[in-house]
């Protein structure tokens, strides 16, 4: 009897050590060698993360705070506005890429959320609006275009300052994309040009490169946020001139550790300047620029830089520079089992922090996003110590 039970205590335990080592070794062997990530692994992963801050009804826990005393980075208040959009479209772009219809389940969960919460509070469609113009160019459902034009009068009427503040440059150009009403066209384009005749401020310096250029706290913010959807529907090539000066007088690939003393400004940064050179890579490899086909566009990188010819700008510049702000936020930012920060949940860190930090869902769809624009190339693994 005694010999029956230990057999069967034995045989319990090598079927779970099996098991171990079925799931966990190969991901754990890959870890310590250094295996490469792709731009598709990295952002399933972080996908982990998102699914614990998804509530039953489709909101969203928006903010986690991370000390080094709790084993768990903890809910707190958010006193920001209802910002969900960028974790809807991670899902949605997910589904989109992979075909898995759970990431396309919780993006439906989310946004019936956003429609029903933005028929009481237009600041739900507002804060929700990249998603809500997705959903709207790939299923023409009005429902989505009703939400979108509750505050198209509020974004004519907004001042200078508050339209570049805000983000309404590509809120004004996803109008104009799904209405063709030229007015929101045209207060898009006054806008980049109030800009660009110094009505509106650079900010306050955030770092000086070698040659002495100055580069300021709302450079990579306008470029994002005005300068290029400009230049996406207008095709006035004075807008995109300004973009790429920036970064041909920024070398921002050398200034990357600038951003990250600061929380929400530098990752936002980060974000926007990946993004943006994203877009200038297409935009070099010859694509027609518009709205839909840039910020809304989930059509990998690679796949344009395989198709190019003969470009009067080298879009492989644009894309290492993006690669660098990949790599560099893949190593200071991501909390994970290949660089423990606080409980390796996957979620990106707000800054670099190492004793107290915040983590958004927000940031994390976002990042999501520009991963699987990059899904098909490799990024190296974080590990502890590491810097760019």
């Amino acid at each position: 009897m005694k010999k029956n039970i230990i057999l069967a205590a034995s045989a319990v335990f090598a079927i779970a050590l099996m098991y171990y080592a079925a799931v966990y070794l190969p991901e754990f062997i890959g870890v310590k060698a250094g295996k490469r990530l792709t731009g598709l692994e990295i952002a399933k992963k972080t996908a982990l993360f998102l699914d614990k801050t998804l509530k039953p009804d489709g909101s969203f826990e928006l903010l986690y705070e991370c000390t080094k005393n709790d084993s768990a980075c903890k809910a707190i208040e958010s006193s920001g506005p209802p910002h969900t959009g960028q974790i809807l479209r991670a899902y949605y772009h997910l589904w989109k890429t992979t075909s898995d219809p759970k990431y396309k389940e919780k993006a439906d969960r989310a946004m019936g959320f956003v429609l029903d919460a933005c028929e009481k509070n237009s600041d739900y469609c507002e804060w929700n609006y990249f998603a809500l113009h997705d959903f709207y160019m790939d299923f023409k459902d009005d429902r989505f275009k009703k939400a979108m034009l509750k505050s198209a009068d509020k974004f004519l009427n907004e001042s200078l300052e508050n339209t570049v503040n805000n983000n309404n440059g590509i809120k004004l150009a996803a109008l104009y994309h799904v209405t063709g009403e030229k007015k929101y066209l045209d207060k898009l384009d006054k806008t980049a040009k109030d800009i660009l005749d110094g009505k509106f401020s650079r900010g306050l310096e955030f770092f000086v490169t070698s040659d002495y250029y100055v580069v300021r706290n709302n450079d990579i913010h306008i470029i994002w946020s005005v300068y290029l959807p400009a230049y996406a529907e207008t095709q006035n090539v004075i807008y995109l001139n300004a973009v790429k000066d920036f970064f041909e007088k920024s070398h921002i690939t050398e200034h990357l550790g600038k951003f990250d003393s600061g929380a929400g400004l530098g990752i936002g940064n980060l974000a926007k300047a990946w993004e943006v050179l994203l877009d200038l890579t297409e935009i070099a490899q010859g694509r027609n620029p518009h709205y839909g086909d840039l910020q809304g566009s989930m059509r990998t990188v690679p796949e344009a830089l395989a198709s190019h010819d003969e470009p009067d700008d080298d879009p492989e510049v644009f894309y290492a520079q993006a690669k660098a702000i990949g790599q560099h936020i893949l190593n200071e930012r991501w909390d994970s089992q290949y660089n423990r920060q606080f409980n390796a949940d996957y979620g990106f860190l707000h800054a670099a922090n190492k004793s107290k930090n915040n983590k958004s869902p927000f940031y994390s769809g976002w990042l999501i996003q520009l991963y699987l624009r990059m899904l098909d190339d490799s990024f190296e693994p974080p590990t502890d110590g590491q810097s760019p």
